[in-house]
C-alpha cells in the first residue's frame, strides 16, 4: 500500500525532480540486442543505445548516466565518480610498481604470478567486456587464473612464512602443538579480513567479483581493503532493466518497442487500482481497456 494514496498517483517529490534532460524522441527507437555486460551499465540503470546512454526502466531522474567513449569500459572510470577513479589510478600504478619491481629481480615465478593476478582482477571487473566476449567460459578462465596465481606465488609466500618464523619462533611452536587453539584465535582475524567479501556476495552487488579478488589480493593494504568495503556497499543493482527511450514512452519487449500510452510495462510498480505505473521518474496513467460491446439486454427491445 502508498501511503497517501487516495486514487490519484502519489508525489514522491524526493524522485520526482528532474535533475537530468533525457533526449526525446517522438519516434520509435531502433532495435537493440541487450546484453548484461556490453549493452546495459554496472548497476543496470542504463543501455548503451549505440550512441549515448539511455533509461532502464525504474532509472530515478537524479542517477548521473555513466561517462561515454573509452571511459565505459576501463574499471574505476565506468561509473564517473571520483573516489572510484582515484582508488583505480592508485592501484594501476601500484601493479605497475610490483611489476616492474619483479621484472628487475628477475624473479620470474613472482612476475608471472603477478601478471595472472592482473588478468584475473581485469576478468573479475569485466574490463572491455571481456566475460560477455567468452561467454560461460568466463568462470573457469576465472578459476584456472586464481589457481595459477597461488602455484606460481606459493614459494613466496611459503618464504614469507619462514622468515616470520625465524623472527617469532614462540608462535611457529604454539601452532606445531596447539593447531586448534592457534586456527581459533586466528578465525577472527580471517572473518575481519574477508568481511568484504562476505557482504559483497550476500548483498550480491554488481560489482561483487571485483569486491572479492580485491580484497583477496590486496586486502593486507589498507586501501584495497577500504576501497573493497566501499564495493561490497554499493547500490544494488536494478532488478527489472527494461531498456526505455529517450522520453521514457516506449519500453523494449525483447523483441520489439511497445508505447507505453498503449500497454504499459506489466513488470513496472503500479498503484493498488493500477491506473498508474512508475516509470523512475514520474507516475503515469496506464491503458484503459476498451469497453466491452452492448449486448441486447443491456440495450433493451424497445
Amino acid at each position: 500500500p502508498l501511503p497517501g494514496y487516495a486514487g490519484t498517483p502519489p508525489t514522491r517529490r524526493g524522485r520526482e525532480g528532474f535533475g537530468l534532460r533525457d533526449r526525446c524522441s517522438d519516434r520509435v527507437p531502433g532495435s537493440v540486442k541487450i546484453s548484461r555486460n556490453q549493452t546495459l551499465s554496472r548497476d543496470r540503470f542504463w543501455w548503451w543505445d549505440g550512441h549515448s546512454w539511455q533509461p532502464t526502466l525504474g532509472t530515478p531522474a537524479q542517477a548521473g548516466r555513466p561517462p561515454s567513449g573509452w571511459r565505459r569500459r576501463v574499471p574505476g572510470f565506468r561509473r564517473g565518480s571520483a573516489w572510484r577513479m582515484v582508488v583505480a589510478v592508485l592501484g594501476y600504478l601500484g601493479i605497475a610498481a610490483t611489476l616492474a619491481t619483479g621484472l628487475a629481480n628477475l624473479n620470474l615465478a613472482g612476475f608471472l604470478g603477478e601478471l595472472t593476478a592482473l588478468a584475473l582482477l581485469l576478468l573479475a571487473a569485466d574490463a572491455f567486456g571481456v566475460q560477455s566476449r567468452i561467454g560461460i567460459l568466463w568462470a573457469p578462465a576465472a578459476l584456472a587464473l586464481a589457481a595459477l596465481t597461488v602455484l606460481l606465488l606459493a614459494p613466496e609466500v611459503s618464504h614469507g612464512f619462514q622468515q616470520g618464523c625465524q623472527s617469532r619462533p614462540g608462535t611457529c611452536e604454539a601452532w606445531k602443538e596447539q593447531p586448534g587453539y592457534v586456527a581459533g584465535r586466528l578465525a577472527i582475524p580471517l572473518l575481519l579480513y574477508l568481511l568484504p567479501t562476505v557482504i559483497a556476495l550476500v548483498r550480491a552487488v554488481p560489482d561483487r567479483w571485483l569486491a572479492a579478488c580485491i580484497n583477496v589480493l590486496f586486502g593486507l593494504t589498507c586501501i584495497g581493503w577500504l576501497a573493497a568495503l566501499a564495493l561490497s556497499l554499493e547500490r544494488r543493482g536494478n532488478p527489472v532493466p527494461v531498456p526505455l527511450s529517450g522520453d521514457r514512452r516506449w519500453w523494449w519487449s525483447g523483441s520489439r518497442w511497445i508505447d507505453s500510452t498503449a500497454m504499459p510495462p506489466p513488470m513496472a510498480a503500479r498503484t493498488p487500482d493500477g491506473a498508474w505505473w512508475w516509470n523512475g521518474v514520474e507516475w503515469r496513467p496506464a491503458a484503459t481497456p476498451p469497453a466491452s460491446a452492448p449486448t441486447v439486454a443491456t440495450l433493451g427491445t424497445g
